[in-house]
């Protein structure tokens, strides 16, 4: 087994004697890994011994390639990432490899090669899934004719799978799909097709906040007014009621809120309003939204994502005296842990890892690892690699440590993302589970999903050569 891993994880430094292996010569690789940015992503890719670990590595590689338009790389390096279960990532808010490039190259406008490379896939319900994904990206440019298409080819393909579990929950996927591009009478024919008829009312549920999330704000209300199950609508209803928020009109958010006659649906929905008014950066507002909060753990979890923003906004000093007023160790310990990362990108490192030994995490020692992470990570994101590559190297877990590493080099060997990208979230699979004797869908108001990164990098200049040497120099010998 290990041996096998071992071939594995040398696949990277293999592709680069192997690329462009055309009419055309491979070119000539530099002599040291930290000569240009595709070597050493690879070099520290292939350092890191946990499996998973290293196919998150590669993975993120292949997309960096596939963003820069690489794309014979991109699959290459996609090639050695081993046993990935589409239905298993994407639950997890994850990207399958070659669903990633497709939907980066789809993103760089490359439609046709996104669309081939999407139908190359084999196995029938990983292809309908990303049929689903792909049609997103259709309608974010515009093209909803061809997302409809596309939405037609994936129905079609998710129809065949033999296993019923599977059937449905790929074809709630494109019915989700369905109404985020506002096709809110198809996903609701699909999901009524394919839904139990005692769980209706949570699937118009579900509809109508895909519909609100993604800004059908009146037609998400009248869907949710029309929900049989009086219980049902309100939280239906609970659950758009930040969304409205968001979408600018505060007042109309908590009149809503005002009216539902359950006390544990206002709670929830003042905590999602409080959260998006912080998140828009109206940091007044959302601390009077969660005053009104009366249940100490929605009011913790609400001031928790406050003490965040704040933090991010280099309000630190607010921030942590916010924080010593929530009650919750878990809400509490996310906050520091956020402030600890904020104080660390001002330059304040030292403070940074004072505060990240005096958080009382339910997990402390993998929770320090974790923050030690965070930390050095901020640090490479904001240029300042000397002292990220120290405090990866303080991390005492070697599997932490190396992705650690790695992702200090990818930050290195990648262009920077915008904060608009960054805040632009591939959804997870489902958002509906059941639970008890009744089924129901959760929704996680402070998680934000992953998202592709930049680009590869053609070279680097002379500072970013000095610091990866540095990165290379530090990372462990075999």
């Amino acid at each position: 087994m290990r041996n096998t891993k071992q071939v594995a994880l040398l696949c990277p430094v293999l592709l680069l004697a192997c690329w462009n292996s055309g009419k055309a010569a491979p070119p000539k690789e530099p002599a040291n890994s930290w000569e240009s940015p595709s070597r050493l992503a690879l070099f520290m890719a292939q350092r890191i011994e946990h499996e998973e670990s290293s196919s998150i590595a590669l993975r993120d590689i292949a997309f960096a390639f596939a963003k820069a338009g690489e794309v014979k790389q991109a699959l290459k390096v996609a090639q050695s990432v081993q046993n990935e279960n589409y239905l298993e990532l994407f639950s997890r808010g994850e990207v399958p490899t070659q669903i990633g490039i497709a939907l980066a190259l789809a993103e760089n406008g490359e439609f046709k090669q996104s669309f081939e490379l999407v139908n190359e896939i084999d196995v029938v319900s990983d292809k309908a899934i990303a049929l689903s994904r792909l049609t997103s990206v259709f309608v974010n440019v515009g093209n909803k004719d061809r997302a409809l298409e596309i939405w037609k080819q994936a129905l079609e393909t998710a129809q065949t799978i033999e296993q019923a579990d599977i059937n449905k929950t790929v074809q709630w996927d494109i019915a989700i799909s369905l109404a985020m591009a506002g096709k809110d009478k198809q996903a609701l024919d699909l999901v009524q097709e394919i839904g139990d008829a005692n769980d209706k009312s949570l699937d118009q549920g579900l509809i109508s906040w895909t519909l609100a999330e993604a800004g059908y704000i009146e037609r998400a209300l009248q869907l949710a007014r029309q929900i049989e199950d009086g219980e049902r609508r309100i939280y239906a209803l609970a659950n758009i009621a930040p969304s409205i928020a968001k979408s600018g009109d505060l007042e109309q958010a908590l009149k809503l809120v005002q009216r539902f006659e359950m006390t544990g649906y206002t709670e929830s929905a003042l905590k999602g309003i409080a959260l998006v008014l912080a998140n828009k950066g109206d940091l007044k507002r959302a601390l009077q939204v969660a005053q009104k909060i009366k249940n100490p753990e929605d009011k913790d979890f609400a001031l928790s994502g406050i003490a965040s923003v704040l933090a991010k906004e280099g309000n630190t000093e607010q921030a942590l005296e916010l924080a010593e007023k929530i009650e919750n160790s878990y809400d509490k310990a996310s906050a520091q842990n956020d402030i600890a990362v904020a104080l660390a990108q001002m330059g304040e490192i030292k403070r940074a890892l004072e505060l990240s030994r005096k958080i009382e995490h339910p997990n402390p020692k993998t929770n320090t690892w974790r923050l030690r992470r965070n930390i050095a990570v901020a640090l490479s994101q904001a240029g300042d690699f000397s002292h990220a590559v120290e405090v990866a190297e303080t991390i005492a877990d070697a599997v932490y440590k190396e992705h650690t590493l790695f992702d200090i080099a990818m930050t290195l060997a990648t262009e920077p993302i915008l904060d608009n990208d960054r805040e632009t979230p591939i959804r997870p699979m489902m958002l509906r589970y059941s639970a008890g004797a009744g089924s129901r869908f959760t929704i996680d108001l402070r998680k934000k999903a992953p998202f592709i990164g930049g680009a590869m990098k053609k070279a680097f200049n002379a500072k970013e050569k000095e610091a990866a040497q540095r990165i290379v120099e530090t990372t462990p010998k075999e």
